[in-house]
């Protein structure tokens, strides 16, 4: 896509006016939301199809979270980082807490295995703020999480609450292209994914830490893609639909 074509949204991006008042505006407030509204119809109508695939800007991302019901659990955490050029840039990161609403608990589980404790999180950002954050991070980028329809919905729930949008159409799921890759790798654990491709471990159950790994997962598949003549996203999106399976170096 031509530059020019970007939009008003990333125009705006560029000379960082929507970064100033994403930050500066009041919490919920109509300028936010519809600032958030236009970027959201921005991205959808963005075309990349012809784009090559190691030549977009992505953002890899996690969450944290009460429980796994989006219905009635909340998120307590958000970690991103940007994938530019086929690289991990661990200088360009996303990472903050979500405070707890009123009257709401994180199971003793859940403490244990993040290491978070509630007085840590009732001194958090509302998520509303940390929210409108993380889409001006993203804002020019394709997102790509692990599973990450348990992440979407999670982050769905209070954009639509507070803003009246849910995340842009496009989102990468790792889990689902390893899958396409290894039809022998079950769930396609992060886990699981880490030990196959001899990735360096990081401690797990933080959303940066889990967003670092997945980015590094993802960097490599953008290689293997290249590797077996996927270059551009609309091959890509064509291959994920079909039974090819290119996956046979790991």
């Amino acid at each position: 896509m031509k530059p020019q074509r970007l939009g008003w949204f990333q125009r705006l991006l560029k000379n960082r006016d929507v970064t100033a008042l994403l930050a500066a505006s009041a919490e919920g407030s109509v300028a936010t939301e519809a600032a958030l509204r236009q970027m959201v119809r921005e991205i959808n109508r963005r075309d990349i199809w012809e784009e090559p695939l190691d030549r977009l800007t992505y953002v890899v991302f996690d969450t944290e979270t009460t429980g796994f019901d989006w219905r009635t659990d909340a998120l307590i955490e958000i970690g991103a980082v940007r994938v530019e050029n086929g690289q991990v840039r661990e200088d360009q990161t996303f990472s903050s807490l979500i405070a707890l609403e009123p009257g709401r608990r994180v199971p003793e589980v859940v403490r244990r295995i993040t290491g978070l404790s509630e007085q840590e999180l009732w001194r958090a950002p509302k998520v509303q703020d940390v929210l409108s954050r993380f889409m001006a991070f993203s804002s020019d980028a394709v997102l790509v999480a692990h599973h990450a329809g348990h992440d979407v919905n999670f982050l769905n729930v209070p954009l639509n609450q507070f803003y009246g949008i849910e995340l842009p159409r496009r989102v990468v799921d790792t889990a689902q292209v390893a899958r396409r890759l290894w039809p022998d790798s079950g769930e396609a654990t992060l886990d699981y994914l880490i030990e196959r491709m001899a990735i360096p471990p990081l401690t797990r159950h933080r959303a940066l830490n889990d967003a670092l790994l997945t980015a590094r997962i993802w960097s490599v598949f953008l290689t293997l893609f290249t590797r077996k003549g996927l270059t551009k996203w609309g091959e890509f999106f064509t291959w994920m639909k079909t039974d090819v399976v290119i996956g046979d170096e790991y």
